[in-house]
């Protein structure tokens, strides 16, 4: 993900006139990473930060429990305070959280969908999860957001990754399927249908006779 270089952008908000507005005064303390229009409205896509600590569990408290049940593939009514402080503050060596986010109709950022992978120490492999706010879903915010994941982790060398969905999610089976993932026959049934993306190149086998 680059940086754009240019300060000044026309924010157009959800349910709100378009705007001028310096984007280092939405958030002084933390660096846009990406800017994409999405359905005429200038979206931020970055790392996730402490910064986000009330925006963080405003999201959380707009999903619907069916979405937190299909992201976390457990019966979840919400999120504890104990986990969301460990996802503003991942770790670095092994874990990459990104946010979107608008400016909503009062000229504030929110946060509108969350994805996140976590890989093994090694870097051979990082599982990846994404949420979007429960009255935005199937607009491609999800897509966005894979696609930069999956960028980022092969930045850093991942060799594939990995979705785990539940079965009744046919959208994110959808949403993975395009974006390259295959499914995984090999996985146990418990519950999810595991995807897996290569990242780099499988090394060709050896010829012994050769």
């Amino acid at each position: 993900m680059q940086i754009r270089s240019q300060s000044v952008t026309r924010v157009s908000t959800l349910g709100g006139p378009q705007r001028t507005a310096l984007r280092r005064d939405f958030e002084p303390s933390v660096a846009v990473t990406d800017t994409v229009n999405w359905r005429g409205h200038a979206l931020l896509i970055r790392p996730i930060a402490p910064v986000d600590e009330i925006r963080h569990q405003a999201f959380f408290a707009r999903l619907e429990a069916n979405d937190l049940q299909s992201r976390f593939h457990s019966q979840l009514s919400c999120i504890s305070t104990a986990d969301r402080q460990r996802m503003l503050s991942p770790a670095s060596a092994t874990e990459v959280w990104l946010i979107a986010l608008l400016l909503d109709a009062t000229g504030l950022l929110e946060i509108v969908a969350t994805a996140n992978a976590v890989s093994t120490e090694d870097n051979i492999e990082a599982v990846c999860g994404i949420v979007v706010r429960s009255d935005l879903k199937h607009r491609g915010l999800g897509r966005l957001l894979l696609q930069r994941l999956v960028a980022c982790a092969r930045r850093r060398g991942t060799q594939r990754m990995v979705c785990s969905v539940s079965r009744e999610n046919a959208a994110m089976r959808g949403l993975v399927t395009k974006t390259g993932f295959l499914l995984d026959r090999s996985e146990p049934c418990d519950g999810t249908i595991h995807y897996v993306k290569q990242l780099v190149p499988s090394a060709p086998a050896s010829n012994p006779h050769g």
